[in-house]
């Protein structure tokens, strides 16, 4: 009986921890990208764009909430790269049907490089006491402002898998209420817009990533 005890012991440590949780990307100075699921490059330089209109984004998934988050955080990356035009300001200017025709318009009257056109095509939760999984995917177009021709097309996901009693110490209201959610999801869309700024300006990132660990040692 002892000896089932202490080998059980190590176990629900090992469970009460969390074990289990897969992150995509690794914050603070440690950056690991991982590489972006699809994608085309039409034109997309060092040099060009530098400046951006991100458009409302199409909703597709079950959560109404999704397509704002993953604007947000689309934006949050695409400003590491230059100035994004503030977002009360585009959707002042939109119309609605959103078109590209009319993201294209918008981007004009604001003078950016380019206009940024996404849809976020998934977003998934699960949990199940010990276990949780959320998920989620985007598709983005990059178009040039000035001539309309497009600059990069592609998607990425992202996911967080959690494991272990754990997930018994958040507040059950606040899961109820999709606050863990919310929180978990606008960290998953940033962690896919890295990835994919990873692939076009990977010069950028080596910039953030040194500022990063300078700031660290601080």
């Amino acid at each position: 009986m002892k000896l089932l005890k202490v080998m059980l012991l190590p176990a629900l440590l090992l469970l009460a921890s969390g074990c289990g949780t897969f992150r995509r990307v690794n914050y603070g100075y440690r950056h690991t990208y991982f590489p972006v699921s699809e994608s085309k490059n039409y034109g997309f330089s060092r040099r060009y764009p530098n400046s951006f209109t991100v458009y409302p984004f199409k909703n597709l998934s079950w959560y109404k909430d999704a397509s704002a988050r993953a604007r947000q955080a689309t934006f949050q990356a695409f400003s590491l790269i230059g100035p994004c035009s503030p977002m009360p300001e585009v959707d002042r200017l939109a119309s609605f049907p959103y078109t590209d025709q009319d993201a294209l318009r918008v981007a004009r009257e604001l003078k950016t490089d380019a206009v940024i056109i996404g849809d976020v095509t998934t977003q998934d939760h699960i949990w199940a006491l010990l276990f949780s999984y959320s998920y989620v995917k985007i598709n983005l177009r990059i178009y040039d402002t000035r001539t309309g021709k497009i600059l990069w097309k592609g998607g990425n996901w992202s996911q967080d898998t959690k494991v272990g009693l754990g997930i018994l110490l958040e507040p059950i209201m606040v899961m109820i209420s999709h606050g863990l959610w919310s929180r978990t999801t606008t960290e998953l869309y940033y962690m896919a817009n890295m990835d994919i700024i990873a692939k076009i300006r990977p010069d950028v990132l080596a910039l953030y990533k040194l500022g990063s660990k300078k700031a660290v040692k601080k």
